[in-house]
């Protein structure tokens, strides 16, 4: 039969899910890397090595702003069919429109920034293919 839990067994179950919870979202991270070979990104501590994209495997990539809740149905490596999201917060995000078909939105807390990279590596590594 099952064991029924006193108080002190109840509160520290509780306090153990709490710390587990509490450090998942404090340890999640999302790095995102632009260069003149294309995007890498690593959503810590769901991804052991990061995700990367050639620019030759890019047809589209641009920083834009998108709806978290209704596009992807919230925040984290969502999966539907507006693509793969991997976000944490915000509403600003790197799409990436792969040549295969596949959509990718990485979120982004310095969209001016993940512009410029883009603008200086994206148009001038596909100019000269």
């Amino acid at each position: 039969m099952f064991h029924k839990l006193t108080e002190p067994e109840w509160l520290v179950g509780l306090l153990i899910t709490s710390v587990i919870i509490l450090f998942l979202f404090w340890g999640v991270s999302l790095k995102t890397n632009i260069n003149k070979t294309g995007i890498s990104v690593r959503f810590f501590p769901f991804h052991r090595k990061e995700r990367f994209y050639n620019w030759d495997q890019i047809n589209n990539c641009y920083v834009r702003q998108y709806r978290p809740l209704l596009e992807y149905g919230g925040w984290g490596i969502r999966f539907g069919t507006n693509g793969t999201a991997y976000n944490i917060r915000g509403n600003k995000g790197i799409q990436l429109k792969l040549k295969n078909g596949r959509e990718i939105l990485i979120g982004t807390q310095k969209p001016d920034e993940a512009s410029k990279q883009i603008t200086q590596y994206f148009k001038t590594e596909n100019t000269s293919a």
